[in-house]
């Protein structure tokens, strides 16, 4: 089975997923990217990202009630009502090593929260150890200078 290498909070995200009561759709994301296998080619660049990219959206979407959303925006959102107040959390699912399209999801994420339309966003990343058998790579945030 997948399994989660590491997990980054940022901004205060883990305390306010814990205040909205946002953990069980947390969970969620975990269960279903955990809940496939994976098999890699041992070859370098042997795997394309599309296939990884499709386990993951079946897995979510397995999961129930997500939303997959339409392209150029956030590409899964779920909600759940806590105490009569709904809150949603988004996620981004990127599997290309092309950091400008990381940085688009921050947008899309700046977007959607700055709208009310989720709370909490997660970044789904290969982890660096798959990188030598991703046929594009990890993502690079080191930025070219003139």
């Amino acid at each position: 089975m997948t399994r989660i290498v590491k997990e980054e909070y940022f901004d205060g995200s883990k305390e306010k997923i814990e205040r909205l009561g946002l953990w069980p759709l947390i969970h969620e994301i975990k269960s279903a990217i955990t809940s496939f296998r994976l098999e890699l080619k041992k070859e370098v660049h042997g795997n394309g990202s599309a296939t990884l990219r499709e386990l993951i959206d079946g897995a979510l979407r397995d999961v129930g009630d997500w939303t997959n959303t339409a392209s150029g925006d956030v590409d899964w959102i779920k909600c759940r009502v806590v105490d009569d107040v709904r809150v949603c959390v988004g996620v981004e699912v990127q599997m290309s090593a092309r950091s400008d399209l990381i940085f688009r999801d921050i947008v899309h994420f700046q977007k959607q929260m700055r709208e009310g339309q989720i709370d909490v966003c997660v970044e789904l990343l290969p982890s660096d150890a798959m990188s030598p058998y991703s046929q594009i790579g990890p993502p690079d945030f080191q930025m070219p200078f003139a």
